[in-house]
């Protein structure tokens, strides 16, 4: 649980970073949403176990 609360904090702190912009943050760059890492951007229905590992990491 404590691990998911840091990940979700993390996320804002990088969306505060970019002041929002996607199109800047390293989560939510790519052209194609399915590209994308930020789970604001990509409904969880299409995640994938892969995809989660790589927003974690970031």
């Amino acid at each position: 649980m404590k691990g998911a609360i840091n990940y979700l904090k993390k996320i804002k702190e990088i969306c505060k970073e970019h002041k929002g912009d996607c199109k800047k943050c390293p989560l939510g760059k790519y052209k194609d949403l399915s590209d994308c890492k930020c789970p604001r951007l990509i409904h969880p229905e299409n995640w994938t176990d892969e995809k989660i590992v790589e927003m974690v990491r970031v």
